[in-house]
């Protein structure tokens, strides 16, 4: 008798706790489902409102570059400075002035004389004038120490025809003539130191008509430079 009284409270207190723990299993069943649910909602909520903001795409401004424009590079200028220098004048010949039979000095070279007066005439042998021959003689002394050289283009004759100048060269055919008959030396030739008797006849084909007769001898001059320049006056002095 008191075996199943206590198996009848035993029995009962098991299914009091078995109770318990459904109901308390329902509990927390349902708790869990409607924290689920709640938080399922409350997320959503959430998501809704705190969505991230669509950012709109706003392209860079362009920052203006320096345009570069090519610049043409400026001409150089050139300075030039000319230092003057000093200017040398040109060597002026010395003209020396004579008379028929006046002795001369050519630049401490040459010793000149016109010994006579000119001679006149047509015709020289084979040679004829197409105006008229005037012949004359030249007398030279080289008082250098070394030989001078006379050509045969250091020789004119200078004349007034009707006012106007006239310059002539010696006729080379008569003057070899007058080389041939009278001796003396060619009019192209070296005058060798201290010979005393240098001496050359020369003919020139003038203008009968002419007046003031000149024999101009600028010794050296077609060999580059002249000496010096002889102007005898070949009219005799009265």
């Amino acid at each position: 008798m008191d075996i199943f009284p206590a198996c009848v409270s035993n029995m009962k207190k098991s299914y009091i706790w078995t109770f318990i723990i459904l109901v308390v299993g329902v509990i927390l069943f349902t708790g869990c489902q409607s924290v689920s649910y709640q938080e399922i909602i409350e997320t959503g909520v959430a998501g809704t409102q705190m969505a991230p903001a669509t950012r709109t795409f706003t392209p860079p401004i362009p920052v203006p570059t320096e345009t570069l424009v090519a610049v043409e590079p400026s001409p150089q200028i050139t300075a030039t400075f000319f230092v003057p220098t000093e200017t040398l004048a040109p060597t002026e010949t010395p003209i020396i002035y004579a008379r028929i039979g006046e002795q001369t000095t050519c630049s401490n070279s040459l010793i000149a004389k016109v010994p006579s007066a000119p001679e006149f005439a047509k015709d020289l042998f084979e040679h004829h004038a197409v105006g008229t021959f005037l012949v004359i003689k030249l007398e030279l002394v080289n008082i250098t120490n070394q030989p001078i050289q006379i050509w045969d283009g250091d020789y004119s004759i200078e004349s007034t025809v009707n006012g106007i100048l006239k310059r002539v060269n010696p006729h080379r055919a008569a003057t070899t003539y007058l080389f041939i008959q009278r001796g003396g030396n060619l009019m192209q030739d070296e005058v060798e130191p201290g010979v005393m008797n240098w001496q050359t006849n020369l003919a020139f084909d003038v203008d009968p008509m002419g007046e003031n007769w000149v024999l101009v001898f600028k010794p050296g001059l077609e060999g580059g430079e002249a000496l010096c320049e002889l102007r005898f006056d070949l009219i005799p002095s009265s």
